[in-house]
């Protein structure tokens, strides 16, 4: 489709353009003497310059002029290829955010990709590309569309809001450590900020020494995650372990420090009613080797548990007895624990009770010196 224009023909009523021997199309001029006359190259038209008439309709003149109009080499069959589509947008490290789509056309000669300021370009076929150069914490939107030499397709996305948006890492990925050392059999937890949210992380374990706990997990939408691991029967020493998440990008390494049996006078009541609050909070296993003294005979671990409790019960001097009635007599079936009875503390070691049971306990200990002082003696490891 051509479109011819003009604004000086006053006093004339139409215009008509003829070529190719036909005439092309006729319009009428308005009382500014203004037309717009659209009107379409036949099929048939030759390569080259031909001249096309113009004739008016005028009360005063006869004049037609000509125009020299130029016909080109078309590239027959090209069609505005289809959109992509299902574009994702992910961060790439602290640096970087990687784009994902559905390539749905095969004649596109290759795509732009907008962040609502400037545009950059992947070839052809393209069903990935890594947006680079962004500052840690950069957060940025894109949308996408194909283009040829007919057009480029709609953007995807195609609906509100319009585009897909996401925020490169922080400048490192985090790691706390509940505890860095223990001796063997030690339970402790990591967790993780600052991931990839819905990612990946993987666990290289120390090539020497043995560590319980899982070699891969999942990072949630907030870029967190939580994993508890344990020591073995390994020997003293410092450990390191390596983590990356899927692509690679990101590696973090720790320590972990295994200290010799001798140093097990170092694991305190704290420690282990802190043990007890990670176990009945799901991130810790049962862990067979916390026996205390008393616990011998135990066949269940929940009556392992309520031994060492009533165990506690009995070690902890008076001052400190009205503080942990407090905690017994609240959660009522705990009650008679205060006699030592391990079996009515084992009655009623479901996990919501004996985890509101220790939370309790550990918290009462921690407000009064007398308790403060218990929690620092050594916990009696069954032999």
């Amino acid at each position: 489709m051509v479109t011819a224009s003009a604004s000086d023909w006053s006093g004339c009523s139409s215009m008509s353009v003829s070529g190719w021997g036909a005439t092309l199309g006729t319009t009428s001029i308005d009382n500014s003497g203004a037309f717009v006359l659209p009107f379409t190259v036949p099929g048939n038209a030759s390569i080259g310059a031909t001249q096309l008439l113009f004739s008016p309709t005028c009360s005063h003149s006869t004049y037609e002029p000509s125009v020299t109009f130029t016909v080109t080499q078309g590239s027959p069959g090209v069609t505005v290829p289809a959109a992509p589509s299902n574009l994702r947008v992910t961060p790439d490290g602290p640096n970087a955010i990687r784009l994902d789509w559905n390539d749905n056309s095969d004649n596109e000669a290759g795509f732009e990709i907008n962040n609502g300021v400037v545009s950059r370009n992947a070839g052809a076929d393209s069903t990935t590309y890594t947006w680079s150069g962004l500052a840690p914490g950069t957060y940025m939107c894109f949308k996408i569309r194909s283009y040829n030499s007919a057009g480029s397709s709609a953007w995807e996305p195609d609906v509100s809001p319009w585009y897909r948006c996401t925020t490169t890492l922080a400048a490192r990925p985090a790691i706390h450590w509940s505890r860095t050392s223990g001796i063997p059999r030690t339970h402790f937890m990591l967790t993780g900020s600052g991931w990839i949210p819905g990612g990946t992380v993987r666990v290289q374990f120390p090539t020497k020494g043995i560590f319980f706990g899982r070699v891969s997990w999942h990072v949630d939408s907030h870029g967190r995650w939580n994993q508890p691991f344990a020591t073995g029967d390994t020997s003293p020493g410092k450990y390191t372990f390596k983590f990356s998440e899927a692509s690679g990008h990101l590696v973090v390494t720790g320590t972990f420090t295994v200290l010799a049996t001798a140093a097990a006078e170092k694991f305190t009541w704290d420690d282990y009613l802190t043990y007890l609050e990670r176990f009945y909070a799901g991130f810790a296993g049962a862990d067979e080797s916390l026996r205390c003294l008393k616990a011998g005979n135990a066949v269940s671990y929940k009556e392992v548990v309520a031994d060492c409790l009533s165990l506690l019960w009995k070690d902890a001097p008076p001052v400190v007895h009205s503080v942990l009635s407090t905690v017994f007599d609240g959660l009522g079936c705990f009650a008679a624990a205060k006699s030592g009875s391990d079996i009515a503390i084992a009655a009623c070691m479901s996990f919501s009770a004996a985890e509101l049971l220790v939370k309790g306990i550990h918290a009462a200990l921690k407000a009064v010196p007398g308790g403060q002082a218990l929690l620092k003696k050594p916990f009696p490891v069954q032999p």
